[in-house]
């Protein structure tokens, strides 16, 4: 959908840090290692906002990162919650986890869909964030939805 979404309103697009990061070592990875992904992925982050006027659209953010860590570790590194309380110009898109899980080598949580899910939104509503929801399965409807939604924004 990201991707899809770039090339539409062409802007960049990146890839996610962590996929990078973790194709070395699979899921072997430690808490401390999700400090290294979130610096990576915010710079990836602030170069892609710099060249992506009038905005950027990205896949996964340290918002990603804090709700993985919190949920794996039952913590988060201090720089990545201070990095996500500070998330006052970001809208989110949101997409409820309504089409099938599909399977990946550095995908976990196949059952915990709905928990993350939730940790996304009390996240957001707690701090009053701008979001776009879509409960839609169908990507084409998904996609229509949401470049409708992003292209009221740019007006």
């Amino acid at each position: 959908m990201c991707k899809a979404l770039c090339e539409h309103f062409n802007v960049l697009y990146e890839d996610e840090f962590a996929r990078d990061y973790l194709k070395d070592i699979g899921p072997n990875y430690t808490y401390d290692d999700l400090r290294e992904i979130a610096e990576g992925q915010w710079t990836i982050e602030k170069y892609v906002a710099n060249y992506s006027a009038p905005f950027s659209i990205h896949d996964t953010d340290l918002l990603t990162i804090r709700i993985w860590s919190e949920l794996k570790y039952g913590k988060c590194h201090p720089w990545i919650a201070e990095k996500t309380e500070s998330f006052g110009d970001k809208c989110y898109i949101v997409l409820e986890p309504v089409i099938p899980w599909t399977s990946d080598p550095l995908r976990e949580n196949p059952e915990d869909r709905d928990v993350i899910h939730q940790a996304y939104m009390n996240f957001i509503h707690s701090r009053d964030l701008l979001y776009f929801y879509v409960d839609e399965k169908e990507f084409e409807t998904r996609f229509t939805m949401i470049a409708n939604w992003l292209n009221s924004k740019k007006e």
